[in-house]
């Protein structure tokens, strides 16, 4: 081995000519290293070295340093200054993080600002300095009412660099800080009489109305003798959005064999266990409490629910049942399972005579029929988890994957043909369609016969004049009912109550409906005449004249509307009280000698 490779591998050597070639650089990079790649390393160690060691003094220059005067100063209760550096409040900013949303009710994270944190602090000197406490007691409360577990609360401040003692104090500094903030604004937190009576009273204003209601079914008759011809109709019902033409599509179809075990009365499974009796070594006991638990919520439901009690029998009342119910689910799955696997292998499988074979009860529905064409039916177990099977999406023609346990029998069938809606031509539903028309053209008719009425009350803008107000006539009570019988209709009254009646027990009327569902009538001015409105269901038409608006009787007032409202208005006030009293910058200035660089700085930015 040579001389040279002996050499500590950690030296960098430079022959002479390379030292002569520089001897004038300031970099020079060692033996085999390119010089441009060792410059990049250097100026990165710099970088490095520059950004994380940043003397206090530099920091001073821009005013934020140890030394270099206070961030946020403010005086304690005994006239002492309190001041911290910049380093020192980001350090209290960082400790309030975990629990801003309990310090700043309200506000997220990102939204706390510098001047939030410095209200904290303030406010929480003070409490401090007035003797309120926050006990172990009340820090323990708190993390039972806000942590899941010891160990969700032992993680939690470690995720914002805090110990667990660290954590604990910002705590009993905040729950002494909200608790501050209670005493301080509890006078405000108590509500004025007056101001309760005048929000209920706000609350509760009563209105009373009078109006006209047109059936628009009155009306379809005439309005079917307005109707255009076959071709004017055929181009109305092309011209339909896609989401009316719905109206006239047809329902999906379905015809189908179907095999079923009644479980209504005595019935015989002597056949069918029969041909697939159960295992010998079947524990039924325990199928009976698999069936039970697959199946209770069909098949063994309460008559009557109780509050607080499951729906479903549990198994020790349905024991019995169960037991006999297991065994012919079973049995059928084996059947299902056996035409399945023959049906794959290509043999013929008929399901009639299989079925007569096993004692079940068969019929054949050749012709298609609708969902609610078979519920028509009457078939006492064909139920609803029967249709839903024969109708289900992923459900094509052919055998059912699983029998069906419905309310009153167990199913089985084989899906023949499954029809799909579809939009008919016109030449099909053109009775529908004629219906249809003349419906919609009663609304139009209701519409403009109740809109005649108000010519009675004043003239109306030109048509032509784009910038005239909306006519909404205005007129006096007797003048408006005499106008509405010389139309040949009849006025209704709506009594004074408010705009949220309560649901009447034994249904309410059109008329109430239509009031309660378009709280908008009562903002039009007392004794004006809106324009006629069909009511949501296309149903009615209504003329409705603002009658009246009052406040109403006190003595209405109950204990309970007192509570509601006070608690309102003590938390609108408490809550107004803190963001322009105690939590305003001019009150911590004013009574905490408060101040900020910010403040400073915008001051100095501010001057000429």
């Amino acid at each position: 081995m040579s001389h040279e490779e002996h050499k500590n591998p950690g030296e960098q050597h430079l022959d002479p000519k390379a030292q002569a070639e520089h001897h004038d650089d300031v970099i020079v990079a060692p033996r085999g290293t390119k010089r441009g790649r060792f410059i990049m390393t250097f100026l990165i160690v710099v970088l490095v070295l520059t950004t994380f060691t940043v003397s206090d003094q530099v920091l001073n220059v821009f005013g934020v340093g140890s030394g270099g005067g206070s961030f946020v100063s403010w005086k304690r209760a005994d006239g002492s200054p309190r001041e911290l550096s910049y380093p020192e409040f980001m350090l209290e900013r960082r400790r309030i993080k975990p629990i801003a949303s309990f310090v700043f009710p309200g506000k997220q994270e990102r939204d706390i600002r510098d001047e939030d944190v410095a209200a904290f602090l303030v406010l929480e000197s003070a409490a401090e300095d007035a003797g309120i406490l926050a006990t172990d007691k009340d820090v323990a409360k708190f993390v039972a009412d806000n942590f899941q577990s010891k160990e969700q609360y032992l993680a939690y401040p470690r995720m914002y660099g805090l110990t667990g003692r660290e954590f604990e104090e910002v705590l009993r500094r905040a729950i002494r800080f909200r608790r501050y903030q209670a005493l301080i604004t509890a006078p405000a937190g108590v509500p004025d009489l007056d101001a309760v009576e005048k929000r209920w009273k706000a609350q509760k204003q009563e209105y009373a109305a009078d109006y006209v209601i047109l059936p628009v079914a009155n009306l379809e008759a005439e309005a079917r003798t307005q109707a255009p011809d076959a071709a004017a109709l055929r181009a109305w019902y092309e011209a339909l959005p896609e989401h009316e033409k719905a109206a006239y599509r047809t329902k999906e179809q379905a015809s189908a064999e179907l095999a079923a075990f009644p479980l209504e009365g005595e019935f015989d499974a002597t056949a069918l266990l029969a041909k697939y009796p159960r295992p010998a070594d079947l524990d039924a006991e325990a199928a009976a409490r698999e069936f039970h638990a697959g199946f209770s919520y069909v098949l063994y439901r309460r008559p009557q629910p109780e509050q607080g009690k499951d729906f479903r029998k549990d198994f020790d009342e349905a024991r019995e049942e169960a037991l006999r119910h297991a065994p012919l689910y079973a049995a059928l799955m084996e059947w299902q399972k056996s035409m399945s696997t023959r049906t794959a292998a290509g043999e013929p499988v008929d399901f009639a005579a299989e079925a007569a074979e096993l004692g079940l009860t068969y019929r054949n529905q050749i012709d298609p029929l609708s969902q609610e064409a078979w519920q028509a039916l009457g078939v006492p177990w064909i139920g609803q988890y029967t249709l839903q099977r024969l109708f289900a999406v992923d459900q094509q023609t052919g055998l059912f994957p699983a029998v069906v346990v419905d309310s009153k029998g167990f199913v089985l069938g084989r899906i023949s043909e499954r029809v799909p809606p579809r939009l008919p031509d016109y030449d099909e539903v053109a009775d529908a369609v004629l219906a249809g028309w003349a419906r919609e053209h009663a609304k139009q008719l209701a519409i403009e016969r109740l809109d005649a009425v108000r010519d009675a009350f004043g003239t109306r803008p030109d048509p032509a004049d784009t910038q005239a107000a909306p006519f909404r006539p205005e007129v006096d009570r007797d003048a408006f009912l005499a106008a509405v019988a010389a139309a040949g209709f009849t006025a209704q009254r709506r009594e004074w109550a408010e705009i949220n009646t309560p649901p009447d027990p034994q249904g309410d009327s059109p008329a109430t409906i239509h009031f309660r569902q378009n709280p908008g009538v009562f903002l039009n001015k007392v004794g004006s005449v809106a324009k006629p409105e069909l009511d949501r269901a296309g149903a009615n038409a209504f003329l409705i004249r603002l009658d009246g608006v009052r406040d109403p009787d006190v003595s209405k007032i109950t204990p309970k509307d007192l509570q509601t409202i006070g608690l309102t208005l003590a938390r609108q006030e408490r809550a107004s009280f803190l963001q322009s009293g105690l939590l305003s910058r001019e009150a911590l200035v004013a009574h905490h000698g408060l101040d900020m660089l910010p403040w400073r700085e915008e001051a100095a930015q501010a001057k000429p």
